[in-house]
């Protein structure tokens, strides 16, 4: 009986033979209905992070995860956009490998981000996020193809991604400036440093005015991490009326506080406090 599973244990595939047969079929046009299907499954696969590094290795592999993102086919866009933020989470060096092999990956991801399909731009950020989060090199990438406009422009509604789209920007922008002022990293703080500029700052702020509490905690932390990266950040929150917009949220928050669900927001309080304090003193000429 050993012998019986050794060679039936033998004549299974492997994971690398198993991510072959995928990338196979997504080449096939005319299998296009089992695509989104394909693309789950490959998902799966890709997230050991072992798999995820040979996955480089199967021919042609990433370059049909990446033509995949294309925005005329929103699910399956979505789809691969799930499994390359799969094998990119907290994975550096599948990043590296997506990056030598494909430095315009941001130019798909972004494209989906802004694309008119909720679920595909919601995916597509966070397959963003992942490759984001771990390289200094893709940073500078996504800053170099426009990602903070992308940003500021899901989070001022112009995409289709909605409301989830919009707690995943917020994340990104908060992990961004906390990782760039943790790593050190002068060329991204600078790239940062336009976020006045470019509006971003503003998008955000206008974001604590949606009725969701949710979004609105993800829009605190994202501009206290900015506040702390970017101290000019500060200063274009006030000038974009943060704090009406913040004194506003304080008494709706206090309201809620007072009512049965009271407790599920007490969190929010004082992220919200350490923000307004940033933007009075702002206000007042003197940052913090």
């Amino acid at each position: 009986r050993v012998q019986e599973l050794v060679a039936t244990m033998s004549q299974q595939p492997t994971d690398f033979e198993l991510m072959e047969d995928a990338v196979a079929v997504l080449w096939q046009p005319e299998e296009r209905e089992r695509h989104v299907g394909v693309l789950e499954v490959l998902a799966d696969l890709l997230a050991p992070i072992d798999n995820a590094n040979d996955f480089p290795k199967v021919e042609s592999g990433l370059e049909v995860l990446v033509s995949a993102m294309n925005p005329g086919m929103p699910r399956i866009a979505a789809a691969a956009a799930h499994a390359l933020g799969t094998a990119a989470a907290n994975n550096p060096k599948f990043q590296e490998a997506l990056l030598d092999a494909h430095p315009d990956v941001f130019r798909s991801t972004l494209s989906l981000a802004m694309g008119p399909d909720p679920p595909a731009a919601s995916k597509s950020l966070y397959a963003t996020a992942s490759l984001v989060r771990n390289s200094p090199r893709l940073r500078v990438s996504f800053f170099k193809a426009g990602g903070l406009g992308v940003l500021r422009g899901v989070l001022r509604g112009e995409g289709g991604g909605g409301l989830a789209a919009r707690k995943k920007a917020l994340n990104l922008v908060g992990d961004l400036a906390r990782v760039c002022q943790e790593e050190h990293e002068a060329g991204s703080l600078q790239a940062l440093q336009l976020v006045g500029d470019a509006g971003l700052v503003e998008a955000m702020v206008d974001a604590l005015g949606e009725r969701d509490w949710d979004l609105r905690e993800k829009g605190l932390v994202a501009l206290g991490a900015l506040f702390d990266a970017v101290e000019a950040s500060v200063g274009a929150a006030q000038a974009a009326g943060a704090a009406a917009k913040l004194g506003n949220l304080k008494g709706e928050l206090q309201s809620e506080l007072a009512g049965e669900d009271g407790e599920f927001l007490q969190d929010i309080l004082p992220v919200l406090q350490g923000v307004a304090r940033r933007v009075q003193h702002a206000a007042v000429g003197g940052e913090l």
